[in-house]
């Protein structure tokens, strides 16, 4: 996917979302709990979020307390847009 791509995902992003996103790394399973931790959000917040972006096909849950990018490259090509 081209870097335009990504830089057209990242701005429909709202500043939350975009939080989320770069406090994961590119394909590594994190726990939810350190997701809110790093964001300063509540898990109950966190939560909303969460499936807001598994919607939007940027996050996956693997497994039960775990979420992960979907996209390739996602959150070190978002680095540079921040």
């Amino acid at each position: 996917m081209d870097d335009f791509a990504y830089k057209k995902i990242w701005t429909e992003l709202t500043k939350k979302e975009q939080d989320i996103v770069l406090s994961l790394d590119d394909h590594k399973s994190m726990k939810a709990s350190d997701i809110c931790i790093a964001t300063g959000m509540s898990n109950s917040l966190f939560s909303q979020y969460r499936k807001k972006l598994i919607d939007k096909v940027i996050l996956t849950s693997p497994s039960y307390g775990y979420v992960e990018l979907t996209l390739l490259r996602l959150h070190k090509i978002c680095q540079y847009y921040e």
